[in-house]
């Protein structure tokens, strides 16, 4: 039993000595340098139990492979390389002790940051030791005295590595710490490894890039496929595009997980087919009312005839356009050898729908007379006869009534009976 006393004790000792040199460097500067000699209270004295020593603590030395006693302490009035901290991590008496051989040792809790007062903190998300400070707050070069939490939720004053994280050196090789990869798509976090004299190890963040859509957080914002999933381009899963997405006139859209579509103003899809979107765009060749018509131009009744082809109204399952509305000036002349009678043909092709003509010799359409063109025919609408002399303003309107769903075209002429 005395054997493995010893052989522990050597052990304590050896790691205690590891990086006491640097550490030892960097606060002679800060510390008082008092020869250990000078010092009194048996302060030094070889022991193995704190009964032996003058102070009541025994405890690890620099530079030797021993116990020895060291001395109670209220202030920073310890010999060089020591400074006044507290005995131990559940006794509040101060001594002087060591410059800690721990400082930024990985760890996931106290007990394995020394026997005395250093504890385990998260560095950057990552453990590691630090050494207690409350009295003085005296720190090594490098290092500030700050209030700091444990991981055992132990609050105090710990000297804190000014950048916020430890540094990478022989005594911390193995240790880790958090690490970003930056660009203008964002911020990713990973781990980087100390490599001891080598330095620290490459940061394994991955690097920050476009979101797409793939089931990953290729930007990391913490978010999956935002702005992508669930869209016209990827609606319940990454590649289910809706169709009729992308078609000019066509609202292809994805809610709760299912295509819809929807035809924008103007646009009209008569055929109910996802895949060709909304294929009929309803012209601007006729006014929307009988008070905004489409001015055809002026005629008298020496046989003119004027037509316009190419006309639609399309009509689907959501609407059907507005009715063309179109009108001209009809003046009689007083020519004997000319009619004064002027009609209206509309022609409806074989691909077409049913389609009705309504007007008269006014824009008050409860007076209007109407006929109707089925598809592959025409319906011609005779207007009244017109005084010599007289003129008019005639105007009609064209109205798709049929079905199934077309494109509603149609044409029409406009004449007098000379031309027929």
């Amino acid at each position: 039993m005395k054997f493995l006393s010893v052989s522990l004790l050597l052990i304590i000792i050896g790691c205690a000595q590891g990086t006491t040199s640097d550490n030892n460097s960097n606060f002679n500067s800060q510390n008082n340098v008092n020869n250990l000699n000078n010092f009194n209270n048996g302060f030094g004295d070889t022991c193995t139990a704190g009964d032996q020593c003058d102070s009541d603590y025994c405890v690890a030395f620099p530079n030797q492979y021993e116990l020895a006693c060291t001395a109670l302490c209220d202030s920073q009035n310890c010999p060089t390389g020591f400074t006044c901290r507290e005995a131990y991590r559940d006794d509040l008496t101060t001594v002087c002790h060591m410059v800690s051989n721990t400082v930024c040792a990985a760890c996931s809790q106290d007990s394995q940051c020394g026997p005395y007062s250093d504890r385990c903190f998260l560095l950057s998300g990552i453990g590691g030791c630090l050494m207690e400070c409350s009295v003085g707050g005296l720190c090594p070069t490098g290092y500030q005295c700050a209030d700091m939490t444990s991981t055992s939720g132990i609050t105090g004053r710990y000297c804190t590595p000014t950048e916020g994280v430890c540094g990478c050196t022989e005594a911390t090789s193995g240790t880790q710490t958090t690490c970003t990869k930056e660009n203008e798509y964002g911020t990713c976090q990973g781990i980087k490894q100390c490599n001891g004299a080598a330095g620290w190890g490459p940061c394994d963040a991955q690097t920050p890039g476009p979101e797409i859509c793939d089931g990953n957080d290729n930007n990391c914002d913490g978010n999956i496929d935002e702005g992508l999933l669930g869209t016209a381009e990827n609606c319940s899963a990454c590649g289910d595009v809706c169709q009729g997405n992308g078609i000019v006139g066509t609202a292809a859209a994805c809610v709760n997980d299912e295509c819809t579509l929807d035809c924008e103003t103007g646009y009209f899809d008569p055929d109910q087919l996802d895949s060709n979107g909304c294929e009929c765009l309803d012209d601007s060749q006729g006014g929307s009312s009988s008070a905004a018509a489409k001015y055809l131009g002026s005629f008298d009744d020496c046989d003119f005839t004027h037509t316009v082809s190419n006309v639609r109204i399309p009509k689907d399952d959501v609407g059907v356009a507005h009715k063309d509305y179109f009108d001209y000036d009809y003046e009689n002349k007083t020519n004997p050898f000319c009619w004064n009678y002027n009609h209206i043909r509309l022609t409806v092709p074989s691909t077409g729908v049913s389609m009705r003509l309504c007007g008269g010799n006014s824009i008050t359409e409860s007076t209007w007379s109407c006929v109707t063109a089925s598809p592959g025919s025409s319906g011609t609408l005779d207007l009244p006869e017109i005084s010599n002399g007289d003129s008019v303003v005639v105007t009609f309107s064209i109205e798709n009534i049929g079905s199934p769903f077309t494109c509603g075209d149609y044409s029409i002429t406009v004449f007098d009976d000379g031309d027929l």
